[in-house]
């Protein structure tokens, strides 16, 4: 777990919340294919989005960004990362 996720903040995870948001702090990244396969996982661009929501006063986040497939029947595939917040003064 982070060391700035306050005991709070995690009570209010769902289970899944919680599946996810503990991967993220061990591996930092995943794929929205590893969310899927490994944390059975049915949305995981929702998931993320509500949990990213949950974290909005805390010092983490979760990043976004999605890659394309070439072929079109595909699903683009999502990639995950827990990054610490910028520091604005």
């Amino acid at each position: 777990m982070s060391e700035s996720m306050s005991p709070t903040l995690l009570a209010q995870f769902t289970p899944d919340e919680s599946t996810v948001y503990q991967r993220l702090s061990r591996q930092r990244q995943c794929t929205s294919t590893e969310l899927i396969k490994h944390c059975s996982i049915a949305n995981p661009h929702g998931l993320i989005a509500a949990i990213n929501q949950k974290l909005v006063d805390s010092d983490w986040h979760i990043f976004v960004s999605v890659a394309r497939s070439s072929k079109p029947q595909a699903a683009p595939i999502a990639y995950y990362r827990l990054c610490r917040k910028p520091v604005l003064r």
